[in-house]
């Protein structure tokens, strides 16, 4: 949710550079997009909560870093993005770190 999320915000934006003066800040944020990602970050809010009562947050909280992941993977089919190598490399770090903390439990 996250990830998808921020696809949201960042197709909101696009075309545009933002600047801080009030009626390009209302405008984004009337934007459907926009609106769509703020719920989106919302309903994932609901959901931390509910993970936070039910397990160790030393357990979950690595779990986010799994966004990092999605978002790469959506920046590049949704918004045609180009990922190195380099970073594509620090990706899968991430994977397998989370990965060796998921079979850790």
């Amino acid at each position: 949710m996250l990830a998808i999320g921020q696809i949201c915000w960042k197709l909101a934006l696009a075309g545009q550079t933002l600047s801080w003066n009030l009626s390009q800040i209302f405008a984004l944020v009337f934007k459907p997009l926009f609106i769509a990602g703020v719920l989106l970050y919302c309903i994932a809010t609901i959901f931390w909560i509910y993970l936070l009562s039910k397990y160790e947050l030393s357990y979950i909280y690595p779990m986010i870093a799994f966004a990092y992941v999605f978002g790469a993977v959506l920046s590049i089919v949704v918004l045609k993005e180009h990922v190195s190598l380099i970073r594509m490399s620090g990706i899968m770090f991430v994977v397998v770190g989370v990965a060796i903390i998921g079979l850790n439990k």
